[in-house]
C-alpha cells in the first residue's frame, strides 16, 4: 500500500466538497431565456407534494392533434345548454348467412 499524497488529499477533499453541495454529477449550464408576457401560473400536485409553476408556449400557436366528438350537430344545442342528449341508436348489425 502506497501512502496518500498531498495532491491525493486534495483531490479526494474536493470529491467530499462536491459531494456535500450535491455537484458530484455536473450538469451542463443552460441559458435562461427570458420571461415572456404569456407565461401562466399553474398548480401542480405530484405524490402529496405542491409546486407552483410557470408555463410559457414557445414556438408560434398551439397544434391541434386530435379531435373528439361529443354530438352530433343536431344535438349540439342541447348539449351547449345543459340538456342531456337523446340517447343514440345503436348501428344494426348485419345479417349473417348461415354456414353452408
Amino acid at each position: 500500500m502506497l501512502p496518500k499524497t498531498l495532491e491525493d488529499c486534495a483531490k479526494e477533499a474536493e470529491l467530499i466538497k462536491k459531494a456535500k453541495a450535491g455537484l458530484l454529477v455536473e450538469k451542463p449550464k443552460k441559458e435562461v431565456p427570458p420571461k415572456g408576457d404569456g407565461a401562466r401560473q399553474f398548480n401542480v400536485f405530484v405524490d402529496g407534494d405542491y409546486f407552483s409553476v410557470e408555463v410559457e408556449a414557445v414556438g408560434g400557436a398551439p397544434m391541434i392533434t386530435g379531435i373528439t366528438r361529443c354530438c352530433s350537430r343536431s344535438e349540439a344545442n342541447s348539449c351547449s345548454r345543459g340538456k342531456p342528449a337523446a340517447a343514440a341508436k345503436p348501428a344494426e348489425r348485419p345479417k349473417l348467412r348461415p354456414p353452408r
